[in-house]
């Protein structure tokens, strides 16, 4: 009985050396991929220019308010006012 009780803890500490002996490697993470790509930035960049151009050519102003920024500056013969 006394030789298993050895066997059994001799196999348990050769185990468990194993167990602990080894680093947990972490998994590659995965590359971000981009929001847009280039050619669909250029697509929606191309539909906003004819946007702008067919509001032009039909003096529609509303076309042109969507595309300003709150924060824009405009410079004129008087000099730069908001």
């Amino acid at each position: 009985m006394r030789r298993h009780l050895l066997l059994v803890i001799g196999l348990i500490l050769c185990v468990s050396s194993l167990t602990y002996g080894q680093e947990a490697v972490p998994a590659p993470s995965p590359s971000p991929k981009p929001a847009m790509t280039k050619s669909t930035e250029s697509k929606d960049h191309h539909l906003d220019r004819e946007k702008t151009l067919g509001g032009m050519e039909n003096k529609q102003s509303k076309v042109f308010k969507t595309y300003l920024s709150a924060d824009s500056v405009m410079v004129g013969d008087a000099g730069v006012g908001d």
